[in-house]
């Protein structure tokens, strides 16, 4: 009896690790992708901006 209460509380607590991981999992993969669109981003700046294309799309707008 007391054995199959051990087995039973560990089973509960691995289902909720299992639940607070799925949980954290998705919302790092966003941060992750976010992240990685604004270097993305930056860096398209910055090469327009290094060149003479930069002050071309200026002077057309």
């Amino acid at each position: 009896m007391f054995s199959y209460n051990i087995k039973k509380n560990q089973k509960i607590k691995k289902k909720k690790k299992k639940k607070k991981g799925t949980q954290i999992r998705p919302a790092l993969e966003l941060i992750c992708y976010i992240l990685k669109i604004r270097q993305t981003v930056l860096f398209i700046f910055f090469l327009l901006k290094n060149s003479n294309t930069y002050l071309f799309i200026k002077e057309k707008q």
